[in-house]
């Protein structure tokens, strides 16, 4: 939730906060909040979409910064979209906003920035839970219930009477600040409802939901109570240097000020509709909201029992939409992240949001190419015994097209949005008819590996060329490579990201490893580390190259540490491509919706893939700069030095990433669709090119009869 302009009113009111030193407690992360937060102030390519190297890095250190201060931190993420659609109206606003982002070139959080961030704290060991629905309320009570802060940027939490206070994001220096070799700690501003009484004598804190509910919320319409809040368009007395809102919230705040119980602020507020009537239902939408902030101080949550790890999954409950209830590791997977909330809304509401991303607006969604793999993933949870009955009874019918035979998905179209039914995938010849939800865990590995393989089109011969712990990022490359429209270089680009993002992780877990006084040990460990490493690049190659056409021993035995070392780029602000092409952008977006909706499919059958870690095989600044130094190769006038020229004096490593790109591209070749599409298309441009050449050809035919007979016809005269 959000409440309109009280964020502004508190920024305006630094009274309202205090200086505070944060360390050796808990502390709650309102997760949703701080996956934008850290993103939208550490990264600094936002003109790619998808700085992930950096932003998992910027993660790490922070939660290091933590961990120095002795404050244990839980994150607490939102579930699903709420069953009663009463967000339904702000998410699409926000789905509108994020087109508009992606028109204006602004920042834009990628969509595999969630996944990204789990994978990081899963690595640190974060405790994080995901709840069923909107977070706000469950942070809220488990915080009044273990009495500490709560740190985000929600401006709801200045309306919840939290008994330690509030920690607005902003307001949080994380660098950490040593005190005398005693201990560390992070500069913040705390919040508390209590500080109002600094600015009014009388003012009561049970005012404050009331405030909220008539400046508008996510569930409330900011025009709602516009006969009460008119009247404090232009304040008697305007703070000076205030804006308009910041004016207006001040003097509804000072007209609540004369009340001493809610029962007189709402007869205050209803009177005001007395001429246009539905009092009763406007006090009923007060009481409503006004609940939803106060009932936290009743409330208990099941957050105590998970972080205990003593909460009964049998004894939740919840069902899909044709009421059928879900089998346990489903259950448990929401909680645990491992299992995207995506999953829930289409078990449960039958509607997915599909987030725009910085692609070629002028093209079809880049989601567009992830339909089929979405399209099993809905037959699964179609697949439930009433539904099974219905389309018996419906068959060879015409059905109403609704979220009751199809799932509704609310994707970009140009430069707006649009709701498009998508029929699920209830059997498909290449697999046969699919399993229900409960069937899943009664499914063996092979089978639901089998499920997954079959809905990319990837067969289990192809995959034999490649180590097992990549068959899930091959497989994601294939797809791609066989439904999208890229070219050789862009597979490369792909590629050589994936090799230095490896070698960077492996060369920073060296580093972090080998810092110590003691020289000689450090020593003994980077050449430890060294074989190690040489060894995890052993596995990695082994799993990226068919073993008899490359012979990783002797690529291995030619490379030093040093070597790895100078080929582990880092891009300075200078080699950073500025303007990417709107075909590369679209085409690259594609690819990270593929991964998407490949893993929630994983996810949905208990991960029989092993999927990698994100930061190690996409980033999209390198991916970019790959692109452009492939490009700039092309110039007969370059002479320029980057990483290719580096790895050109390690000619095994260049084949290494040209043999895997060959692979890949005749893997895709390989099925007999893409033959017959790229057939296709070339007697198609073959035609074309035919009828421009025979147009050409009439055309310089006429002109020279024409000049010809002008050339003639005076002569005849003459």
């Amino acid at each position: 939730m959000g409440v309109k302009g009280l964020t502004a009113f508190i920024d305006d009111n630094p009274v309202l906060l205090q200086d505070y030193k944060l360390h050796d407690c808990k502390v709650i992360l309102d997760g949703n909040n701080f996956i934008h937060f850290v993103y939208n102030k550490y990264s600094t390519t936002f003109q790619y979409d998808g700085d992930y190297f950096n932003y998992c890095k910027k993660i790490q250190q922070l939660f290091s910064n933590f961990k120095l201060c002795n404050i244990q931190a839980y994150v607490i993420f939102d579930g699903g979209y709420e069953v009663s659609d009463s967000k339904l109206r702000t998410l699409k606003e926000r789905a509108a906003k994020r087109i508009k982002q992606a028109v204006n070139q602004n920042s834009l959080l990628p969509i595999l920035a969630s996944k990204a961030f789990l994978e990081t704290l899963d690595k640190l060991h974060i405790p994080h839970v995901t709840c069923d629905f909107e977070a706000d309320e469950e942070i809220a009570i488990l915080a009044n219930q273990w009495n500490c802060q709560v740190i985000s940027n929600d401006s709801d939490f200045f309306v919840y009477r939290l008994k330690a206070g509030f920690l607005p994001l902003n307001y949080v220096d994380f660098r950490p600040i040593e005190i005398k070799h005693k201990y560390h700690y992070l500069a913040t501003q705390k919040y508390h409802f209590n500080h109002y009484k600094q600015i009014l004598d009388n003012f009561h804190p049970e005012m404050i939901p009331l405030l909220a509910t008539v400046l508008g919320n996510d569930f409330i319409k900011q025009d709602t109570f516009m006969a009460f809040t008119e009247k404090f368009e232009k304040p008697k007395h305007k703070i000076r240097y205030a804006t308009k809102t910041v004016s207006k919230i001040t003097a509804i705040i000072n007209h609540f000020d004369q009340f001493k119980t809610f029962s007189e602020g709402r007869a205050a507020i209803t009177k005001d509709f007395d001429n246009i009537g539905g009092i009763a239902s406007l006090q009923n939408v007060i009481d409503t909201s006004i609940k939803c902030y106060t009932k936290i101080n009743s409330a208990k949550t099941y957050l105590t029992e998970y972080f205990d790890s003593v909460l009964q999954y049998s004894s939740i409950s919840r069902k899909d939409y044709f009421g059928q209830p879900f089998p346990e590791f489903l259950i448990k997977g929401l909680f645990d992240g491992s299992i995207s909330p995506h999953i829930q809304n289409m078990a449960i509401l039958h509607r997915i949001i599909l987030p725009c991303q910085k692609e070629d607006l002028n093209q079809p969604s880049s989601h567009k190419i992830s339909t089929r793999i979405r399209q099993v993933i809905y037959g699964i949870l179609f697949q439930s015994v009433s539904q099974q009955n219905k389309q018996k009874d419906e068959l060879g019918k015409k059905t109403k097209v609704t979220r009751h035979t199809h799932v509704e998905e609310i994707d970009r179209i140009r430069k707006g949005i649009a709701s498009v039914f998508v029929d699920p995938r209830i059997n498909f010849i290449e697999y046969g008819k699919l399993p229900t939800v409960m069937e899943i865990s009664q499914m063996s590995h092979s089978s639901r590996r089998e499920l997954v393989l079959k809905s990319l089109g990837v067969t289990e011969g192809f995959l034999s060329h490649f180590h097992s712990s990549s068959h899930f990022l091959i497989a994601v490359l294939n797809y791609w490579v066989y439904y999208s429209e890229v070219s050789k270089q862009e597979i490369e680009s792909l590629i050589l990201t994936i090799l230095i993002l490896k070698i960077k992780t492996l060369i920073n877990d060296t580093r972090s490893e080998t810092t110590t006084s003691n020289l000689i040990s450090a020593h003994h460990s980077v050449i430890t580390k060294f074989y190690y490493m040489c060894l995890c690049i052993q596995d990695f190659i082994l799993s990226l190259v068919n073993r008899h056409i490359i012979d990783i021993d002797e690529i291995l035995g030619s490379l030093t540490f040093s070597e790895l070392v100078e080929i582990n780029l880092d891009l300075s602000e200078g080699d950073r491509q500025q303007t990417i092409p709107d075909r590369i952008l679209h085409l690259y977006s594609e690819y990270q919706s593929c991964f998407l909706f490949t893993s929630l499919l994983n996810q949905l059958l208990q991960s029989p893939l092993n999927e990698p870690n994100l930061w190690e095989i996409y980033d999209g600044q390198y991916v970019y700069y790959f692109n452009n130094c492939l490009m700039q190769r092309q110039s007969v006038y370059y002479s320029g030095v980057d990483m290719l020229t580096i790895m050109e004096k390690h000619p095994k490593l260049l084949i290494l990433y040209k043999s895997i790109t060959n692979t890949l591209i005749a893997g895709a070749d390989s099925r007999p669709n893409k033959r017959k599409k790229s057939n296709r298309k070339s007697a198609t441009v073959a035609r074309i090119n035919y009828i421009i050449v025979l147009s050409l050809l009439c055309i310089f035919i006429i002109a020279t009869i024409v000049l010809i007979y002008y050339q003639l016809v005076p002569n005849l005269f003459i």
